[in-house]
């Protein structure tokens, strides 16, 4: 018998293998700025980057990142299901992952699971513990860690502008990130759907 999309869909919660897992927001006390400002009718608008996925190398105690995996024929849209930035969705925004509202198309990605150790029996069990690498599938490549420097807003604009040395989430084929999934919720709607089959 056939799984309809909601019976292959979960909600887990997802940790890097070493390190932490965040959002800037959550692994640093000062949050970087978008280096690409947006232009508008009322001047030049910085954002911060408060909702982009970054990793420490060491242990912070940070609330698990937890995710709901909604399958598709293409591959599986993950939709924020952590306090932090609820109902957003994964996606790219220059070659990083982050959370953007779902209304954004532009920074929407499919991800499909290459499980590390086996494939799981299927479908995947409620307190499944369970070890894959995310592939991003616009790239083919797995969710890695990319150091990059970006701007902080210390002071305002009467102070010299200062940088530092930030570790995101990109997909662009460098040392694959393991993670852990544990599985919270099997056959799981979408919010705005509960009765769906």
């Amino acid at each position: 018998m056939t799984q309809t999309d909601r019976e292959r869909s979960f909600i887990a919660q997802l940790t890097a293998e070493t390190g932490t897992l965040g959002f800037f927001s959550e692994l640093h006390d000062v949050v970087p700025l978008d280096p690409n400002p947006a232009f508008s009718w009322v001047g030049v608008q910085v954002s911060r980057l408060g909702h982009m996925l970054g990793y420490l190398a060491e242990p912070r105690s940070v609330t698990p990142l937890r995710l709901y995996f909604r399958y598709t024929e293409h591959g599986y849209k993950l939709f924020v299901r952590s306090a932090r930035c609820y109902r957003s969705t994964l996606g790219f925004k220059d070659g990083f992952i982050g959370a953007f509202s779902t209304q954004e198309n532009e920074h929407r990605e499919l991800f499909s699971i290459q499980w590390l150790g086996g494939t799981p029996e299927l479908p995947v069990q409620p307190d499944s513990r369970l070890t894959c690498h995310l592939i991003a599938r616009s790239t083919g490549k797995p969710l890695s860690v990319r150091t990059r420097r970006l701007q902080l807003n210390v002071g305002g604009r009467r102070h010299p502008a200062q940088y530092e040395t930030f570790t995101g989430i990109s997909a662009d084929g460098a040392i694959p990130l393991s993670l852990h999934l544990q599985i919270l919720q099997t056959h799981a709607p979408y919010l705005d759907n509960p009765d769906e089959v």
